[in-house]
């Protein structure tokens, strides 16, 4: 894709990227209240095939990812892409576990291939985009 394409497209694109990440970070927020929460809050958002100690990875893993993203917005952009390529590498790892070992439904390869193809997209974005809108270069 070229330069002034790039340009052009940097500032939906990020903000797209900023809405898909407080969206993550939303998620790992309300499953971890469910999953803290000693009533059921009724969320519905745990996996049942999950144990316990993967529910809370799971949880941490997003938020983790989410809070690197939304920390490096403006602060630290520098950082951003190692700090993404980190928690996507945290996050693929954990779904490779819920996929070989919890995970029952026939299409739990393609949806982890395409889990990966997104956070391999996402890098490769946040390596051509330009800067991100009022973030220090």
């Amino acid at each position: 894709m070229g330069q002034g394409r790039m340009e052009r497209l940097g500032r939906p694109v990020w903000y797209g990227l900023f809405l898909l990440h407080a969206g993550l970070g939303v998620w790992a927020v309300l499953g971890l209240i469910e999953f803290l929460t000693p009533a059921p809050v009724g969320f519905g958002l745990a996996n049942r095939h999950f144990p316990d100690w993967m529910q809370l990875l799971h949880w941490l893993a997003i938020g983790a990812g989410a809070s690197a993203f939304m920390l490096t917005w403006r602060r630290f952009p520098q950082a951003r892409l190692a700090a993404m390529a980190a928690a996507y590498g945290v996050m693929a790892v954990v779904c490779l576990i819920q996929t070989l070992l919890f995970l029952q439904h026939p299409g739990k390869w393609r949806d982890m291939g395409l889990e990966y193809a997104a956070y391999l997209a996402i890098l490769w974005l946040l390596a051509h985009l330009p800067p991100a809108p009022g973030s220090r270069v």
